[in-house]
This record gives C-alpha cells, structure tokens and sequence, in this order.
C-alpha cells in the first residue's frame, strides 16, 4: 500500500516548468517514490491535468507525488531521504501532507525538548540547593534520577 504526500509549486511559470521536469528525474528513480500521480505538467507516471492541478493564471502548480511505505515510519523515512530532491532552485516550494507536517512537528519537539532540558537541569540544581540546604542533599536526587534514566536504557 502507499500513501501519498502533495508538494505544493508556487510560481510556476513556463521557465519553471522547463526546471522542475529537469530536476524531478533525480527522485523519481529512488526506491522511496512510488509514482507521480499527478501534475499540472505531463510525466511518465501521473495524468496531466493542467486545470486541476494549476491556477487560472499558470503561476501555481501542485504536484502529487506517491511515496513508498506500509506504516508511518516508513514513510516518513522514505519521504526524508527523497525531500531534498523537491526543492528546485529558482521556484518557490511550499509543502503540504502528512509527511512534511510530521516531519516539522518532530524536528520542532526534538529542538524543544533539548532546549528544556540545557534550561532545567541547572535550574532544578539551584532549586534543590535552596530547598535541602547543601550541596549533597541537592545533588543525591539528581544522581538518583540520572541512574534512573540510565537504568531504563538498559
């Protein structure tokens, strides 16, 4: 079974269109891309179909793109191996989909998450200094809790 992500064309004109033929051909051999199944421009593997998949004025195009993978991660690997291969220099790429918005909401948690924990494990000593008076009070709860996570780990 595949799923399919959308990437979004903006600003497509007939120089752009001329571009993004030339630059497709470097994903869509990969094992990761299923089909195009399609566009506002012809390809070997999707329909064209210009007034669907493009704006009344020729300046916007939307491309659908099939990425291989039986469950969500797969995908979602798959999709972060080819996703460079979307962006072609000169035409605003706008990203829309399943995949893409995984993606960033997976990156922006990652980069949250390290950011907290730079913040509070300093922060957490401090508190623990003042609350149990010493050094080695405040440090037992903190060597505990680190073994802890360590132990989980295996």
């Amino acid at each position: 079974m595949h799923r399919t992500t959308a990437r979004s064309v903006a600003g497509v004109g007939y120089s752009g269109h001329l571009r993004f033929e030339a630059h497709r051909h470097a994903f869509l051999g990969t094992d990761e891309i299923a089909k195009i199944n399609g566009t506002y421009w012809p390809t070997e593997t999707g329909v064209a179909v210009p007034d669907l998949f493009g704006s009344k004025d020729r300046k916007h195009a939307l491309a659908s793109i099939a990425v291989k993978g039986h469950d969500d991660t797969e995908l979602m690997r798959n999709f972060r191996k080819v996703a460079h291969g979307f962006d072609v220099p000169g035409i605003d790429m706008e990203v829309a989909g399943g995949q893409p918005v995984a993606g960033a909401l997976n990156d922006t948690m990652v980069h949250d998450q390290t950011r907290m924990e730079l913040f509070a494990i300093p922060a957490v000593t401090v508190l623990l200094f003042f609350l149990f008076g010493g050094v080695v009070a405040a440090a037992l709860p903190l060597i505990v809790g680190g073994l802890t996570v360590l132990a989980a780990w295996g």
